[in-house]
Formats: C-alpha cells, structure tokens, sequence
C-alpha cells in the first residue's frame, strides 16, 4: 500500500494541490479496501475518493512542518510500504525501510539565478539536497526540470522519471463563454510579490500591453500583483472556482508570458474551455503547449507586443489555434500519471 501526503490539498500551494487531485482521480483501484492511502492534516477528501481510504492526525495540524513531523508516524502505523510525496519537503523514512517517491517541480535558479528571491533558492537547494538523501525516486513534470536537476545533480540520473502533471479538461469544455463586449485578454496567476511577478512575466505584459493593446480590448488579471497596474487594466484578486472558470472561458485570448514554468496548467485550462493562448518559451511550456499555442521568447517585450497587435487584429489566427488547442487539452489523462507512479513504486517492489 502507497500512502500519500495530501497536505497541499490544506496548505497549498494551489497548483500543487490540483496536481494531487489529478493523481487521485486517475489511481487505478477497485473497491473500497484497496487504492493509496491519503493522508490529510484536516479537511475534506476529495470528492469521490473512499472516506476509508483517508487519514488524519489525532489534532488537525495548522502547519505544515508540524503535519510532516507527523507523517513517520503515521505512515508506519498504517502499515504503508511507500510514501508518494508531492513536493521536494519530505520526511526521512530511511529508518523505517520504508521508501520514499517525490515529486520536483521546478528548480528555476538553475536557468535564472534567484529569480524568486535567494531564500527561495537556497530553500529549493537544502530540499533537493535532502531528497537526494532520503527518496528512492524522484518525479519531474517536464523534460526542463529533468534538465535542470541533472545540471545540479548529474549523480541521481537513475532515480529521475518523467512524469508529466495529469489533467482533466471536462470542467473546462463544459463551461459555457459568454460573449465579452469588448473582448478581453487574461492573465492569471500574476505572482505573489515582485520576485515572482517578475518569474511569471508580469512586467512584461505590461509593457507589451502599453505598446500594443489591441484596439478596443481589456486587460484583466487575475491574483494580487506586485507591481504598478496602468489605469484602466482590470485586477480581480481572488475568484472562486467557478467564477475563475468563468472568467478563463469568457476571455478572447490567454496570455500566460512566464519566464519560467516546471509545467503550467492555466494554459490547458484555456484551451479546453476554447480560448486561444499566446505565452512563452520558458522552461515547460513548449512541452505543455506543443503546436496549438502561439509561442514567443520569454522575456521579449517586442515579440509579445507584436503578437499582441497580430492576434488582436486576426480572429481567424486566434481561431485556428482553438481546435489545436482542444486536442492539446487531453494530451495529459490523470490517468497515465497515475500509472506511471504506480509504475515507479512497482520498480520498487511497493504495490499500489
């Protein structure tokens, strides 16, 4: 049995805990005895997933480094043979036999520097150090981050596997897109403070909009951003997610000008609600994104602009990359990133 730590479904960060549900939904199981073992600070369960199948603490934990000093505990007493961990912050299992598989996102100092700020990076190199210490397998969601840790860490080839983020478009193409009058171009996931606006491109689209601003559209952005917003862009700190879903849908074109991504799911999220996307070349995203998004390099304010003023101009162009857009959207099933962990573990001798 695999137990999982299911506490960014509590804690966040937002992405990550998507990223533990598409697992969840694509587990292969059958009744209620068997699957993995999700273990959970507080809160509920995914919907769908077995209520016997989920575990808390004794007292629900409000922090996290409180919940994974609980996780050995746990895990042993549980009687699971692996731990599947969704972030490089793991617990040492090693004195139990009892191995441990984590995912690593991204490490974009490797490319950028402190990009995110130095507390940030020197936090992602003291975790990564520590999974290289206690993890049988680590999982990265790109063929960039795959690239990056070897950079760092060429030793932990053979503990390295790809295994790209799973995702469900169904609540996306069921959405309906209200007409917008005048259309709009949306940005979501802004970054929080200036170090990651900057990591997410921000002041460039900013820029760029300056620049070329198709005739009669809005901007919109969703989050809280860090830096000075121009008079007349609209900025909706926080949606819930059926207003997000919305809003994504309702949109005339998704910008998304990252300079650096370990994956990035605002740009499926778009496609299969049927809204074309313009974004960047940065780290995973031409993975992502393949050839039913209009790409740019990252960082370039004139490029962006230029494809701003283009793809504002043409509804034909933005059209064309819906329906590749559509297809690109269901490249990803929960399921094979289900299997492939499963897989993982199986090369482990842990059974699912």
């Amino acid at each position: 049995m695999i137990a999982i730590d299911g506490s960014p479904r509590h804690f966040g960060p937002f992405s990550v805990a998507r990223m533990l549900d598409a697992w969840l939904q694509g587990w292969p199981r059958g009744d209620e005895s068997e699957g993995p073992l999700l273990l959970l600070p507080a809160g509920e369960a995914p919907a769908g997933f077995p209520a016997a199948r989920v575990r808390y603490p004794e007292v629900p934990c409000r922090r996290a480094r409180r919940f994974r000093s609980l996780l050995p505990g746990q895990v042993v007493g549980a009687g699971a043979q692996g731990l599947l961990a969704p972030w490089m912050a793991v617990p040492d299992l090693r004195p139990f036999g009892i191995p441990v598989v984590a995912m690593v996102h991204e490490l974009p100092f490797v490319r950028h520097g402190p990009i995110e700020g130095y507390r940030r990076m020197w936090t992602q190199r003291l975790w990564l150090r520590r999974c290289a210490e206690r993890c049988a397998a680590l999982l990265v969601p790109s063929r960039a981050t795959r690239d990056d840790l070897l950079t760092l860490r060429p030793d932990l080839e053979a503990r390295v596997h790809l295994v790209p983020h799973g995702f469900d478009p169904a609540p996306w193409t069921c959405v309906q897109r209200p007409p917008a009058d005048p259309p709009y171009a949306l940005m979501v996931g802004v970054g929080a403070g200036r170090a990651h606006a900057h990591k997410k491109g921000l002041d460039v689209l900013l820029a760029a909009w300056g620049q070329a601003a198709p005739h009669g559209w809005r901007l919109v952005l969703v989050g809280e951003p860090a830096l000075a917003v121009p008079a007349g862009v609209e900025v909706h700190a926080a949606l819930d997610p059926d207003a997000l879903q919305r809003c994504v849908a309702g949109a005339s074109l998704l910008v998304y000008p990252s300079r650096m991504e370990g994956f990035g799911f605002p740009p499926l999220e778009a496609m299969a609600a049927g809204v074309p996307v313009l974004t960047t070349d940065a780290g995973s995203l031409p993975e992502v994104v393949g050839d039913a998004a209009h790409v740019v390099p990252a960082g370039d304010v004139g490029a962006l602009a230029a494809s701003l003023r283009t793809l504002g101009a043409d509804a034909s162009a933005r059209t064309a990359r819906v329906a590749r857009g559509a297809s690109r959207a269901e490249a990803f099933p929960p399921r094979a990133a289900a299997q492939a962990i499963v897989d993982v573990f199986a090369a482990l001798d842990v059974r699912a």
